[in-house]
């Protein structure tokens, strides 16, 4: 997308209700004039019609954010200009990043769209920024609060094409649910299902149930993984046993690399990170969420295996995103989009959900490939001892691959 001429590459999260871009002048504070032009997503930088600089907005009342993985970001509001090919829309507020705790690991910042949105409120509830959608329905740029989303690919991240403002689907085989807030998590929205059970992907009976009711189920664009309640992952865990074998899996929690004897098939290792043979993918079990009396969702473990390093491949599930700490919530990240269409009209507070007759494609990449994607590393330009005119370049890290 165009901010007042500055293209810039936005993660798309329909977990977040902010959208915010990285202010260039906070950015090349810290590595240098010219830094920008590494930055994957891009910087923005105020319009000479409209001057800013870092100090004059750091004057301004600062928000900040803080995300589950525990990532900190600060920024300040400010009206922009975005242009749609050869339509404009001034005064639409957007958030300028003036702090982010990435880059005290030298790790790149990002810009974020955020598609999540209130709910209706209550009369006289405080009133809110604006999220994106409404400014878009307000400019008159789209006649719905809607969004929907149809993925392609998964690799690095998600493709696909993403709907701004159409009518919900009314299709027989697309389920509607009512949408609520999440309860993990502030401005995250998601649904209310009625029951969870496992299976293995060779039986259509179930083979546990989840003995919760009413259990909070995001559904997040802006996830790699997804994560799953501790006793959620302790029945994938026994269904992995139970169709593996005990003998041919290590859930102790104490390995330290992928076993090399060809005997064992899957693991949890010291990190409490799943891990199976790519061989055997296609025999993860398979999550079933029970929506409502007539309909369930099926979310197959095989999709989430996309990261491999030899023979074995990483499965983007967890329990927790801190160590120690499980995570009594279910996310439903990347993943699930491979074999979901998902709607959401903030309106109506729906959400529709239709199982795809073709799965999306999933295309496994290298943990090298993986870890650069998610922390891609910030690279300093400075100037040279000698005096030299111009900027040279240190990098902290390769350059991405195409």
């Amino acid at each position: 997308m165009n901010f007042d001429g500055h293209n810039i590459n936005l993660k798309v999260d329909t977990g977040s209700s902010e959208t915010y871009l990285v202010y260039g002048g906070w950015y090349e504070s810290l590595y240098g004039r010219g830094s920008c032009k590494d930055l994957i997503s891009g910087c923005y930088f105020c319009p000479p019609t409209d001057p800013c600089d870092l100090d004059t907005l750091l004057a301004q009342k600062i928000e900040e954010l803080e995300y589950i993985d525990g990532d900190v970001v600060s920024y300040v509001n400010r009206n922009v200009t975005i242009n749609f090919g050869e339509r404009k829309i001034s005064k639409f507020q957007i958030g300028l990043m003036v702090g982010c705790s990435r880059v005290d690991k030298d790790i790149q910042p990002y810009a974020l769209l955020g598609l999540s949105s209130s709910l209706p409120q209550e009369p006289h509830a405080q009133v809110k920024t604006p999220s994106f959608i409404k400014q878009l329905v307000d400019a008159g740029e789209i006649s719905h609060s809607t969004i929907s989303i149809h993925v392609s690919k998964l690799s690095r991240g998600l493709s696909g094409q993403l709907v701004l403002g159409e009518s919900m689907p009314q299709s027989k085989d697309t389920t509607l649910l009512p949408l609520r807030e999440a309860s993990y998590y502030d401005d995250t929205l998601g649904v209310v299902v009625s029951a969870v059970w496992v299976r293995s992907p060779s039986s259509s009976s179930p083979m546990m149930e989840l003995p919760e009711v009413g259990l909070s189920v995001g559904i997040d664009t802006g996830a790699d993984v997804t994560t799953v309640p501790e006793k959620l992952f302790s029945m994938l865990w026994e269904a992995i046993e139970k169709e593996f074998g005990r003998e041919r899996v290590d859930g102790t929690r104490m390995v330290t690399s992928q076993p090399t004897d060809g005997k064992t098939d899957a693991i949890i290792d010291h990190h409490d990170q799943f891990w199976c043979r790519k061989s055997v993918a296609k025999r993860l079990p398979v999550i079933i969420i029970q929506v409502d009396v007539k309909s369930t969702l099926e979310v197959h473990l095989s999709n989430h295996v996309n990261v491999c390093d030899g023979e074995w491949c990483m499965l983007s599930v967890i329990d927790r995103v801190h160590p120690n700490e499980p995570f009594d919530a279910l996310i439903l990240g990347g993943p699930f989009f491979i074999d979901h269409d998902v709607s959401i009209d903030f309106d109506d507070g729906v959400v529709g959900i239709r199982t795809r007759s073709r799965p999306a494609a999933n295309k496994i990449i290298s943990m090298r490939k993986w870890n650069k994607f998610r922390t891609p590393l910030c690279r300093r330009r400075v100037q040279h001892r000698s005096g030299v005119a111009g900027l040279i370049e240190r990098c902290l890290g390769r350059p991405e691959d195409d």
